[in-house]
């Protein structure tokens, strides 16, 4: 379903990050779009594709469900899996498309003797889904408020400018950030200025 995702790469590779646990912004991806890409990606199915308006989420689901309904009644009719597939695709369209694939696809390694075990196997495979993306939902939003604490220090008093003395003793690589960040400006002796006064 990586059509699904919006977002640029690098926010779905922050989101994909915070589902496997290792959260790092150096992708340079924005929280705020990752949880807004997941927040996306939890829409229930009905509300996404309202039951007589099938479409692809529905159509996958409809394909995980039918390799469940082939491994417990595989001599069903065509007619039979028709209506077994529509009813069950409106059953758990309570639940968002992503989830529901999945738990289909994790519940196929679960023994079920009866097609109305269906539901309540999937239902418990997609509260472990589902508990995954809440867990990932937290992350970034921790993240988020560790961005923004960091991002907005906390200075003890005014701020003041270094004094021209100051500014020539600086190290070099504080000299080539100052320089390189266009904060700073250094003539042909090498005497530094702040920019806005060169």
């Amino acid at each position: 379903m990586a059509n699904d995702l919006v977002g640029s790469n690098a926010d779905r590779g922050l989101l994909m990050q915070a589902m496997s646990g290792s959260l790092s912004t150096d992708l340079g991806g924005d929280p705020n779009a990752a949880l807004a890409i997941l927040d996306d990606m939890m829409v229930p199915l009905k509300t996404r594709e309202p039951l007589g308006q099938a479409g692809e989420r529905t159509n996958r689901l409809a394909n995980s469900l039918r390799l469940l309904g082939a491994k417990i009644a595989p001599t069903m009719s065509e007619e039979q899996v028709q209506v077994w597939l529509a009813a069950m695709t409106a059953a758990l369209s309570d639940l968002p498309a992503r989830v529901s694939i999945r738990a289909c696809e994790d519940a196929i390694h679960s023994p079920m003797r009866f097609l109305n075990e269906v539901e309540g196997v999937v239902r418990e495979k997609a509260d472990e889904v589902a508990a995954r993306y809440r867990l990932a939902k937290h992350r970034l939003e921790a993240l988020k408020r560790d961005l923004a604490a960091v991002s907005t220090p906390k200075l003890e008093g005014p701020a003041r400018m270094l004094s021209d003395e100051e500014l020539q003793q600086m190290p070099d690589e504080l000299r080539r950030i100052g320089i390189g960040a266009g904060w700073l400006a250094e003539d042909e002796t090498g005497t530094l200025t702040w920019k806005d006064q060169a």
